[in-house]
C-alpha cells in the first residue's frame, strides 16, 4: 500500500508538473502572438509614416514646380507689360511726330498762301 501512495504521488505529481507545463507553454504562446501583433503595429506604423514622407515629398515637388511655372508666367507678364510700354511710347512719339508734321504743313501752306 505504501507503494501505491507513493505511486499515486507521483502520479499527481506529475500531473501538477504537466498542467503547470502547460500554463506555461500558453503563457509563451500568448507572448509571441503579442509581440508579433507588437511588431505587426510597428510595421504598419512604419509603411503609413513613410507614406506620408512619400506624400509631403510629393508634395513639396509639385510646389516648387508650381512656384518655378508662376515665376516663369510673371517674367512673361513683364515682358509682354514692357513690350506694350515701348510700343505706347513709339506710337506716342509717332502721334507727336505726326502732329509737328501737320502743324509744319498747315503753316507752310499758310505762307504760301498768303504770299501768293
Amino acid at each position: 500500500t505504501v507503494y501505491i501512495i507513493l505511486y499515486t504521488l507521483y502520479c499527481i505529481h506529475c500531473t501538477v508538473y504537466f498542467i503547470l507545463y502547460t500554463m506555461y507553454c500558453i503563457h509563451y504562446t500568448v507572448y509571441i502572438v503579442l509581440y508579433t501583433l507588437y511588431c505587426i503595429h510597428c510595421t504598419v506604423y512604419i509603411v503609413l509614416y513613410t507614406l506620408y514622407y512619400i506624400q509631403c515629398t510629393v508634395y513639396i515637388i509639385l510646389y516648387t514646380l508650381y512656384c518655378i511655372l508662376y515665376t516663369v508666367y510673371n517674367v512673361l507678364y513683364t515682358l509682354y507689360c514692357i513690350h506694350c510700354t515701348v510700343y505706347f511710347i513709339l506710337y506716342t512719339m509717332y502721334c507727336i511726330h505726326y502732329t509737328v508734321y501737320i502743324v509744319l504743313y498747315t503753316l507752310v501752306i499758310d505762307y504760301t498762301l498768303f504770299i501768293t
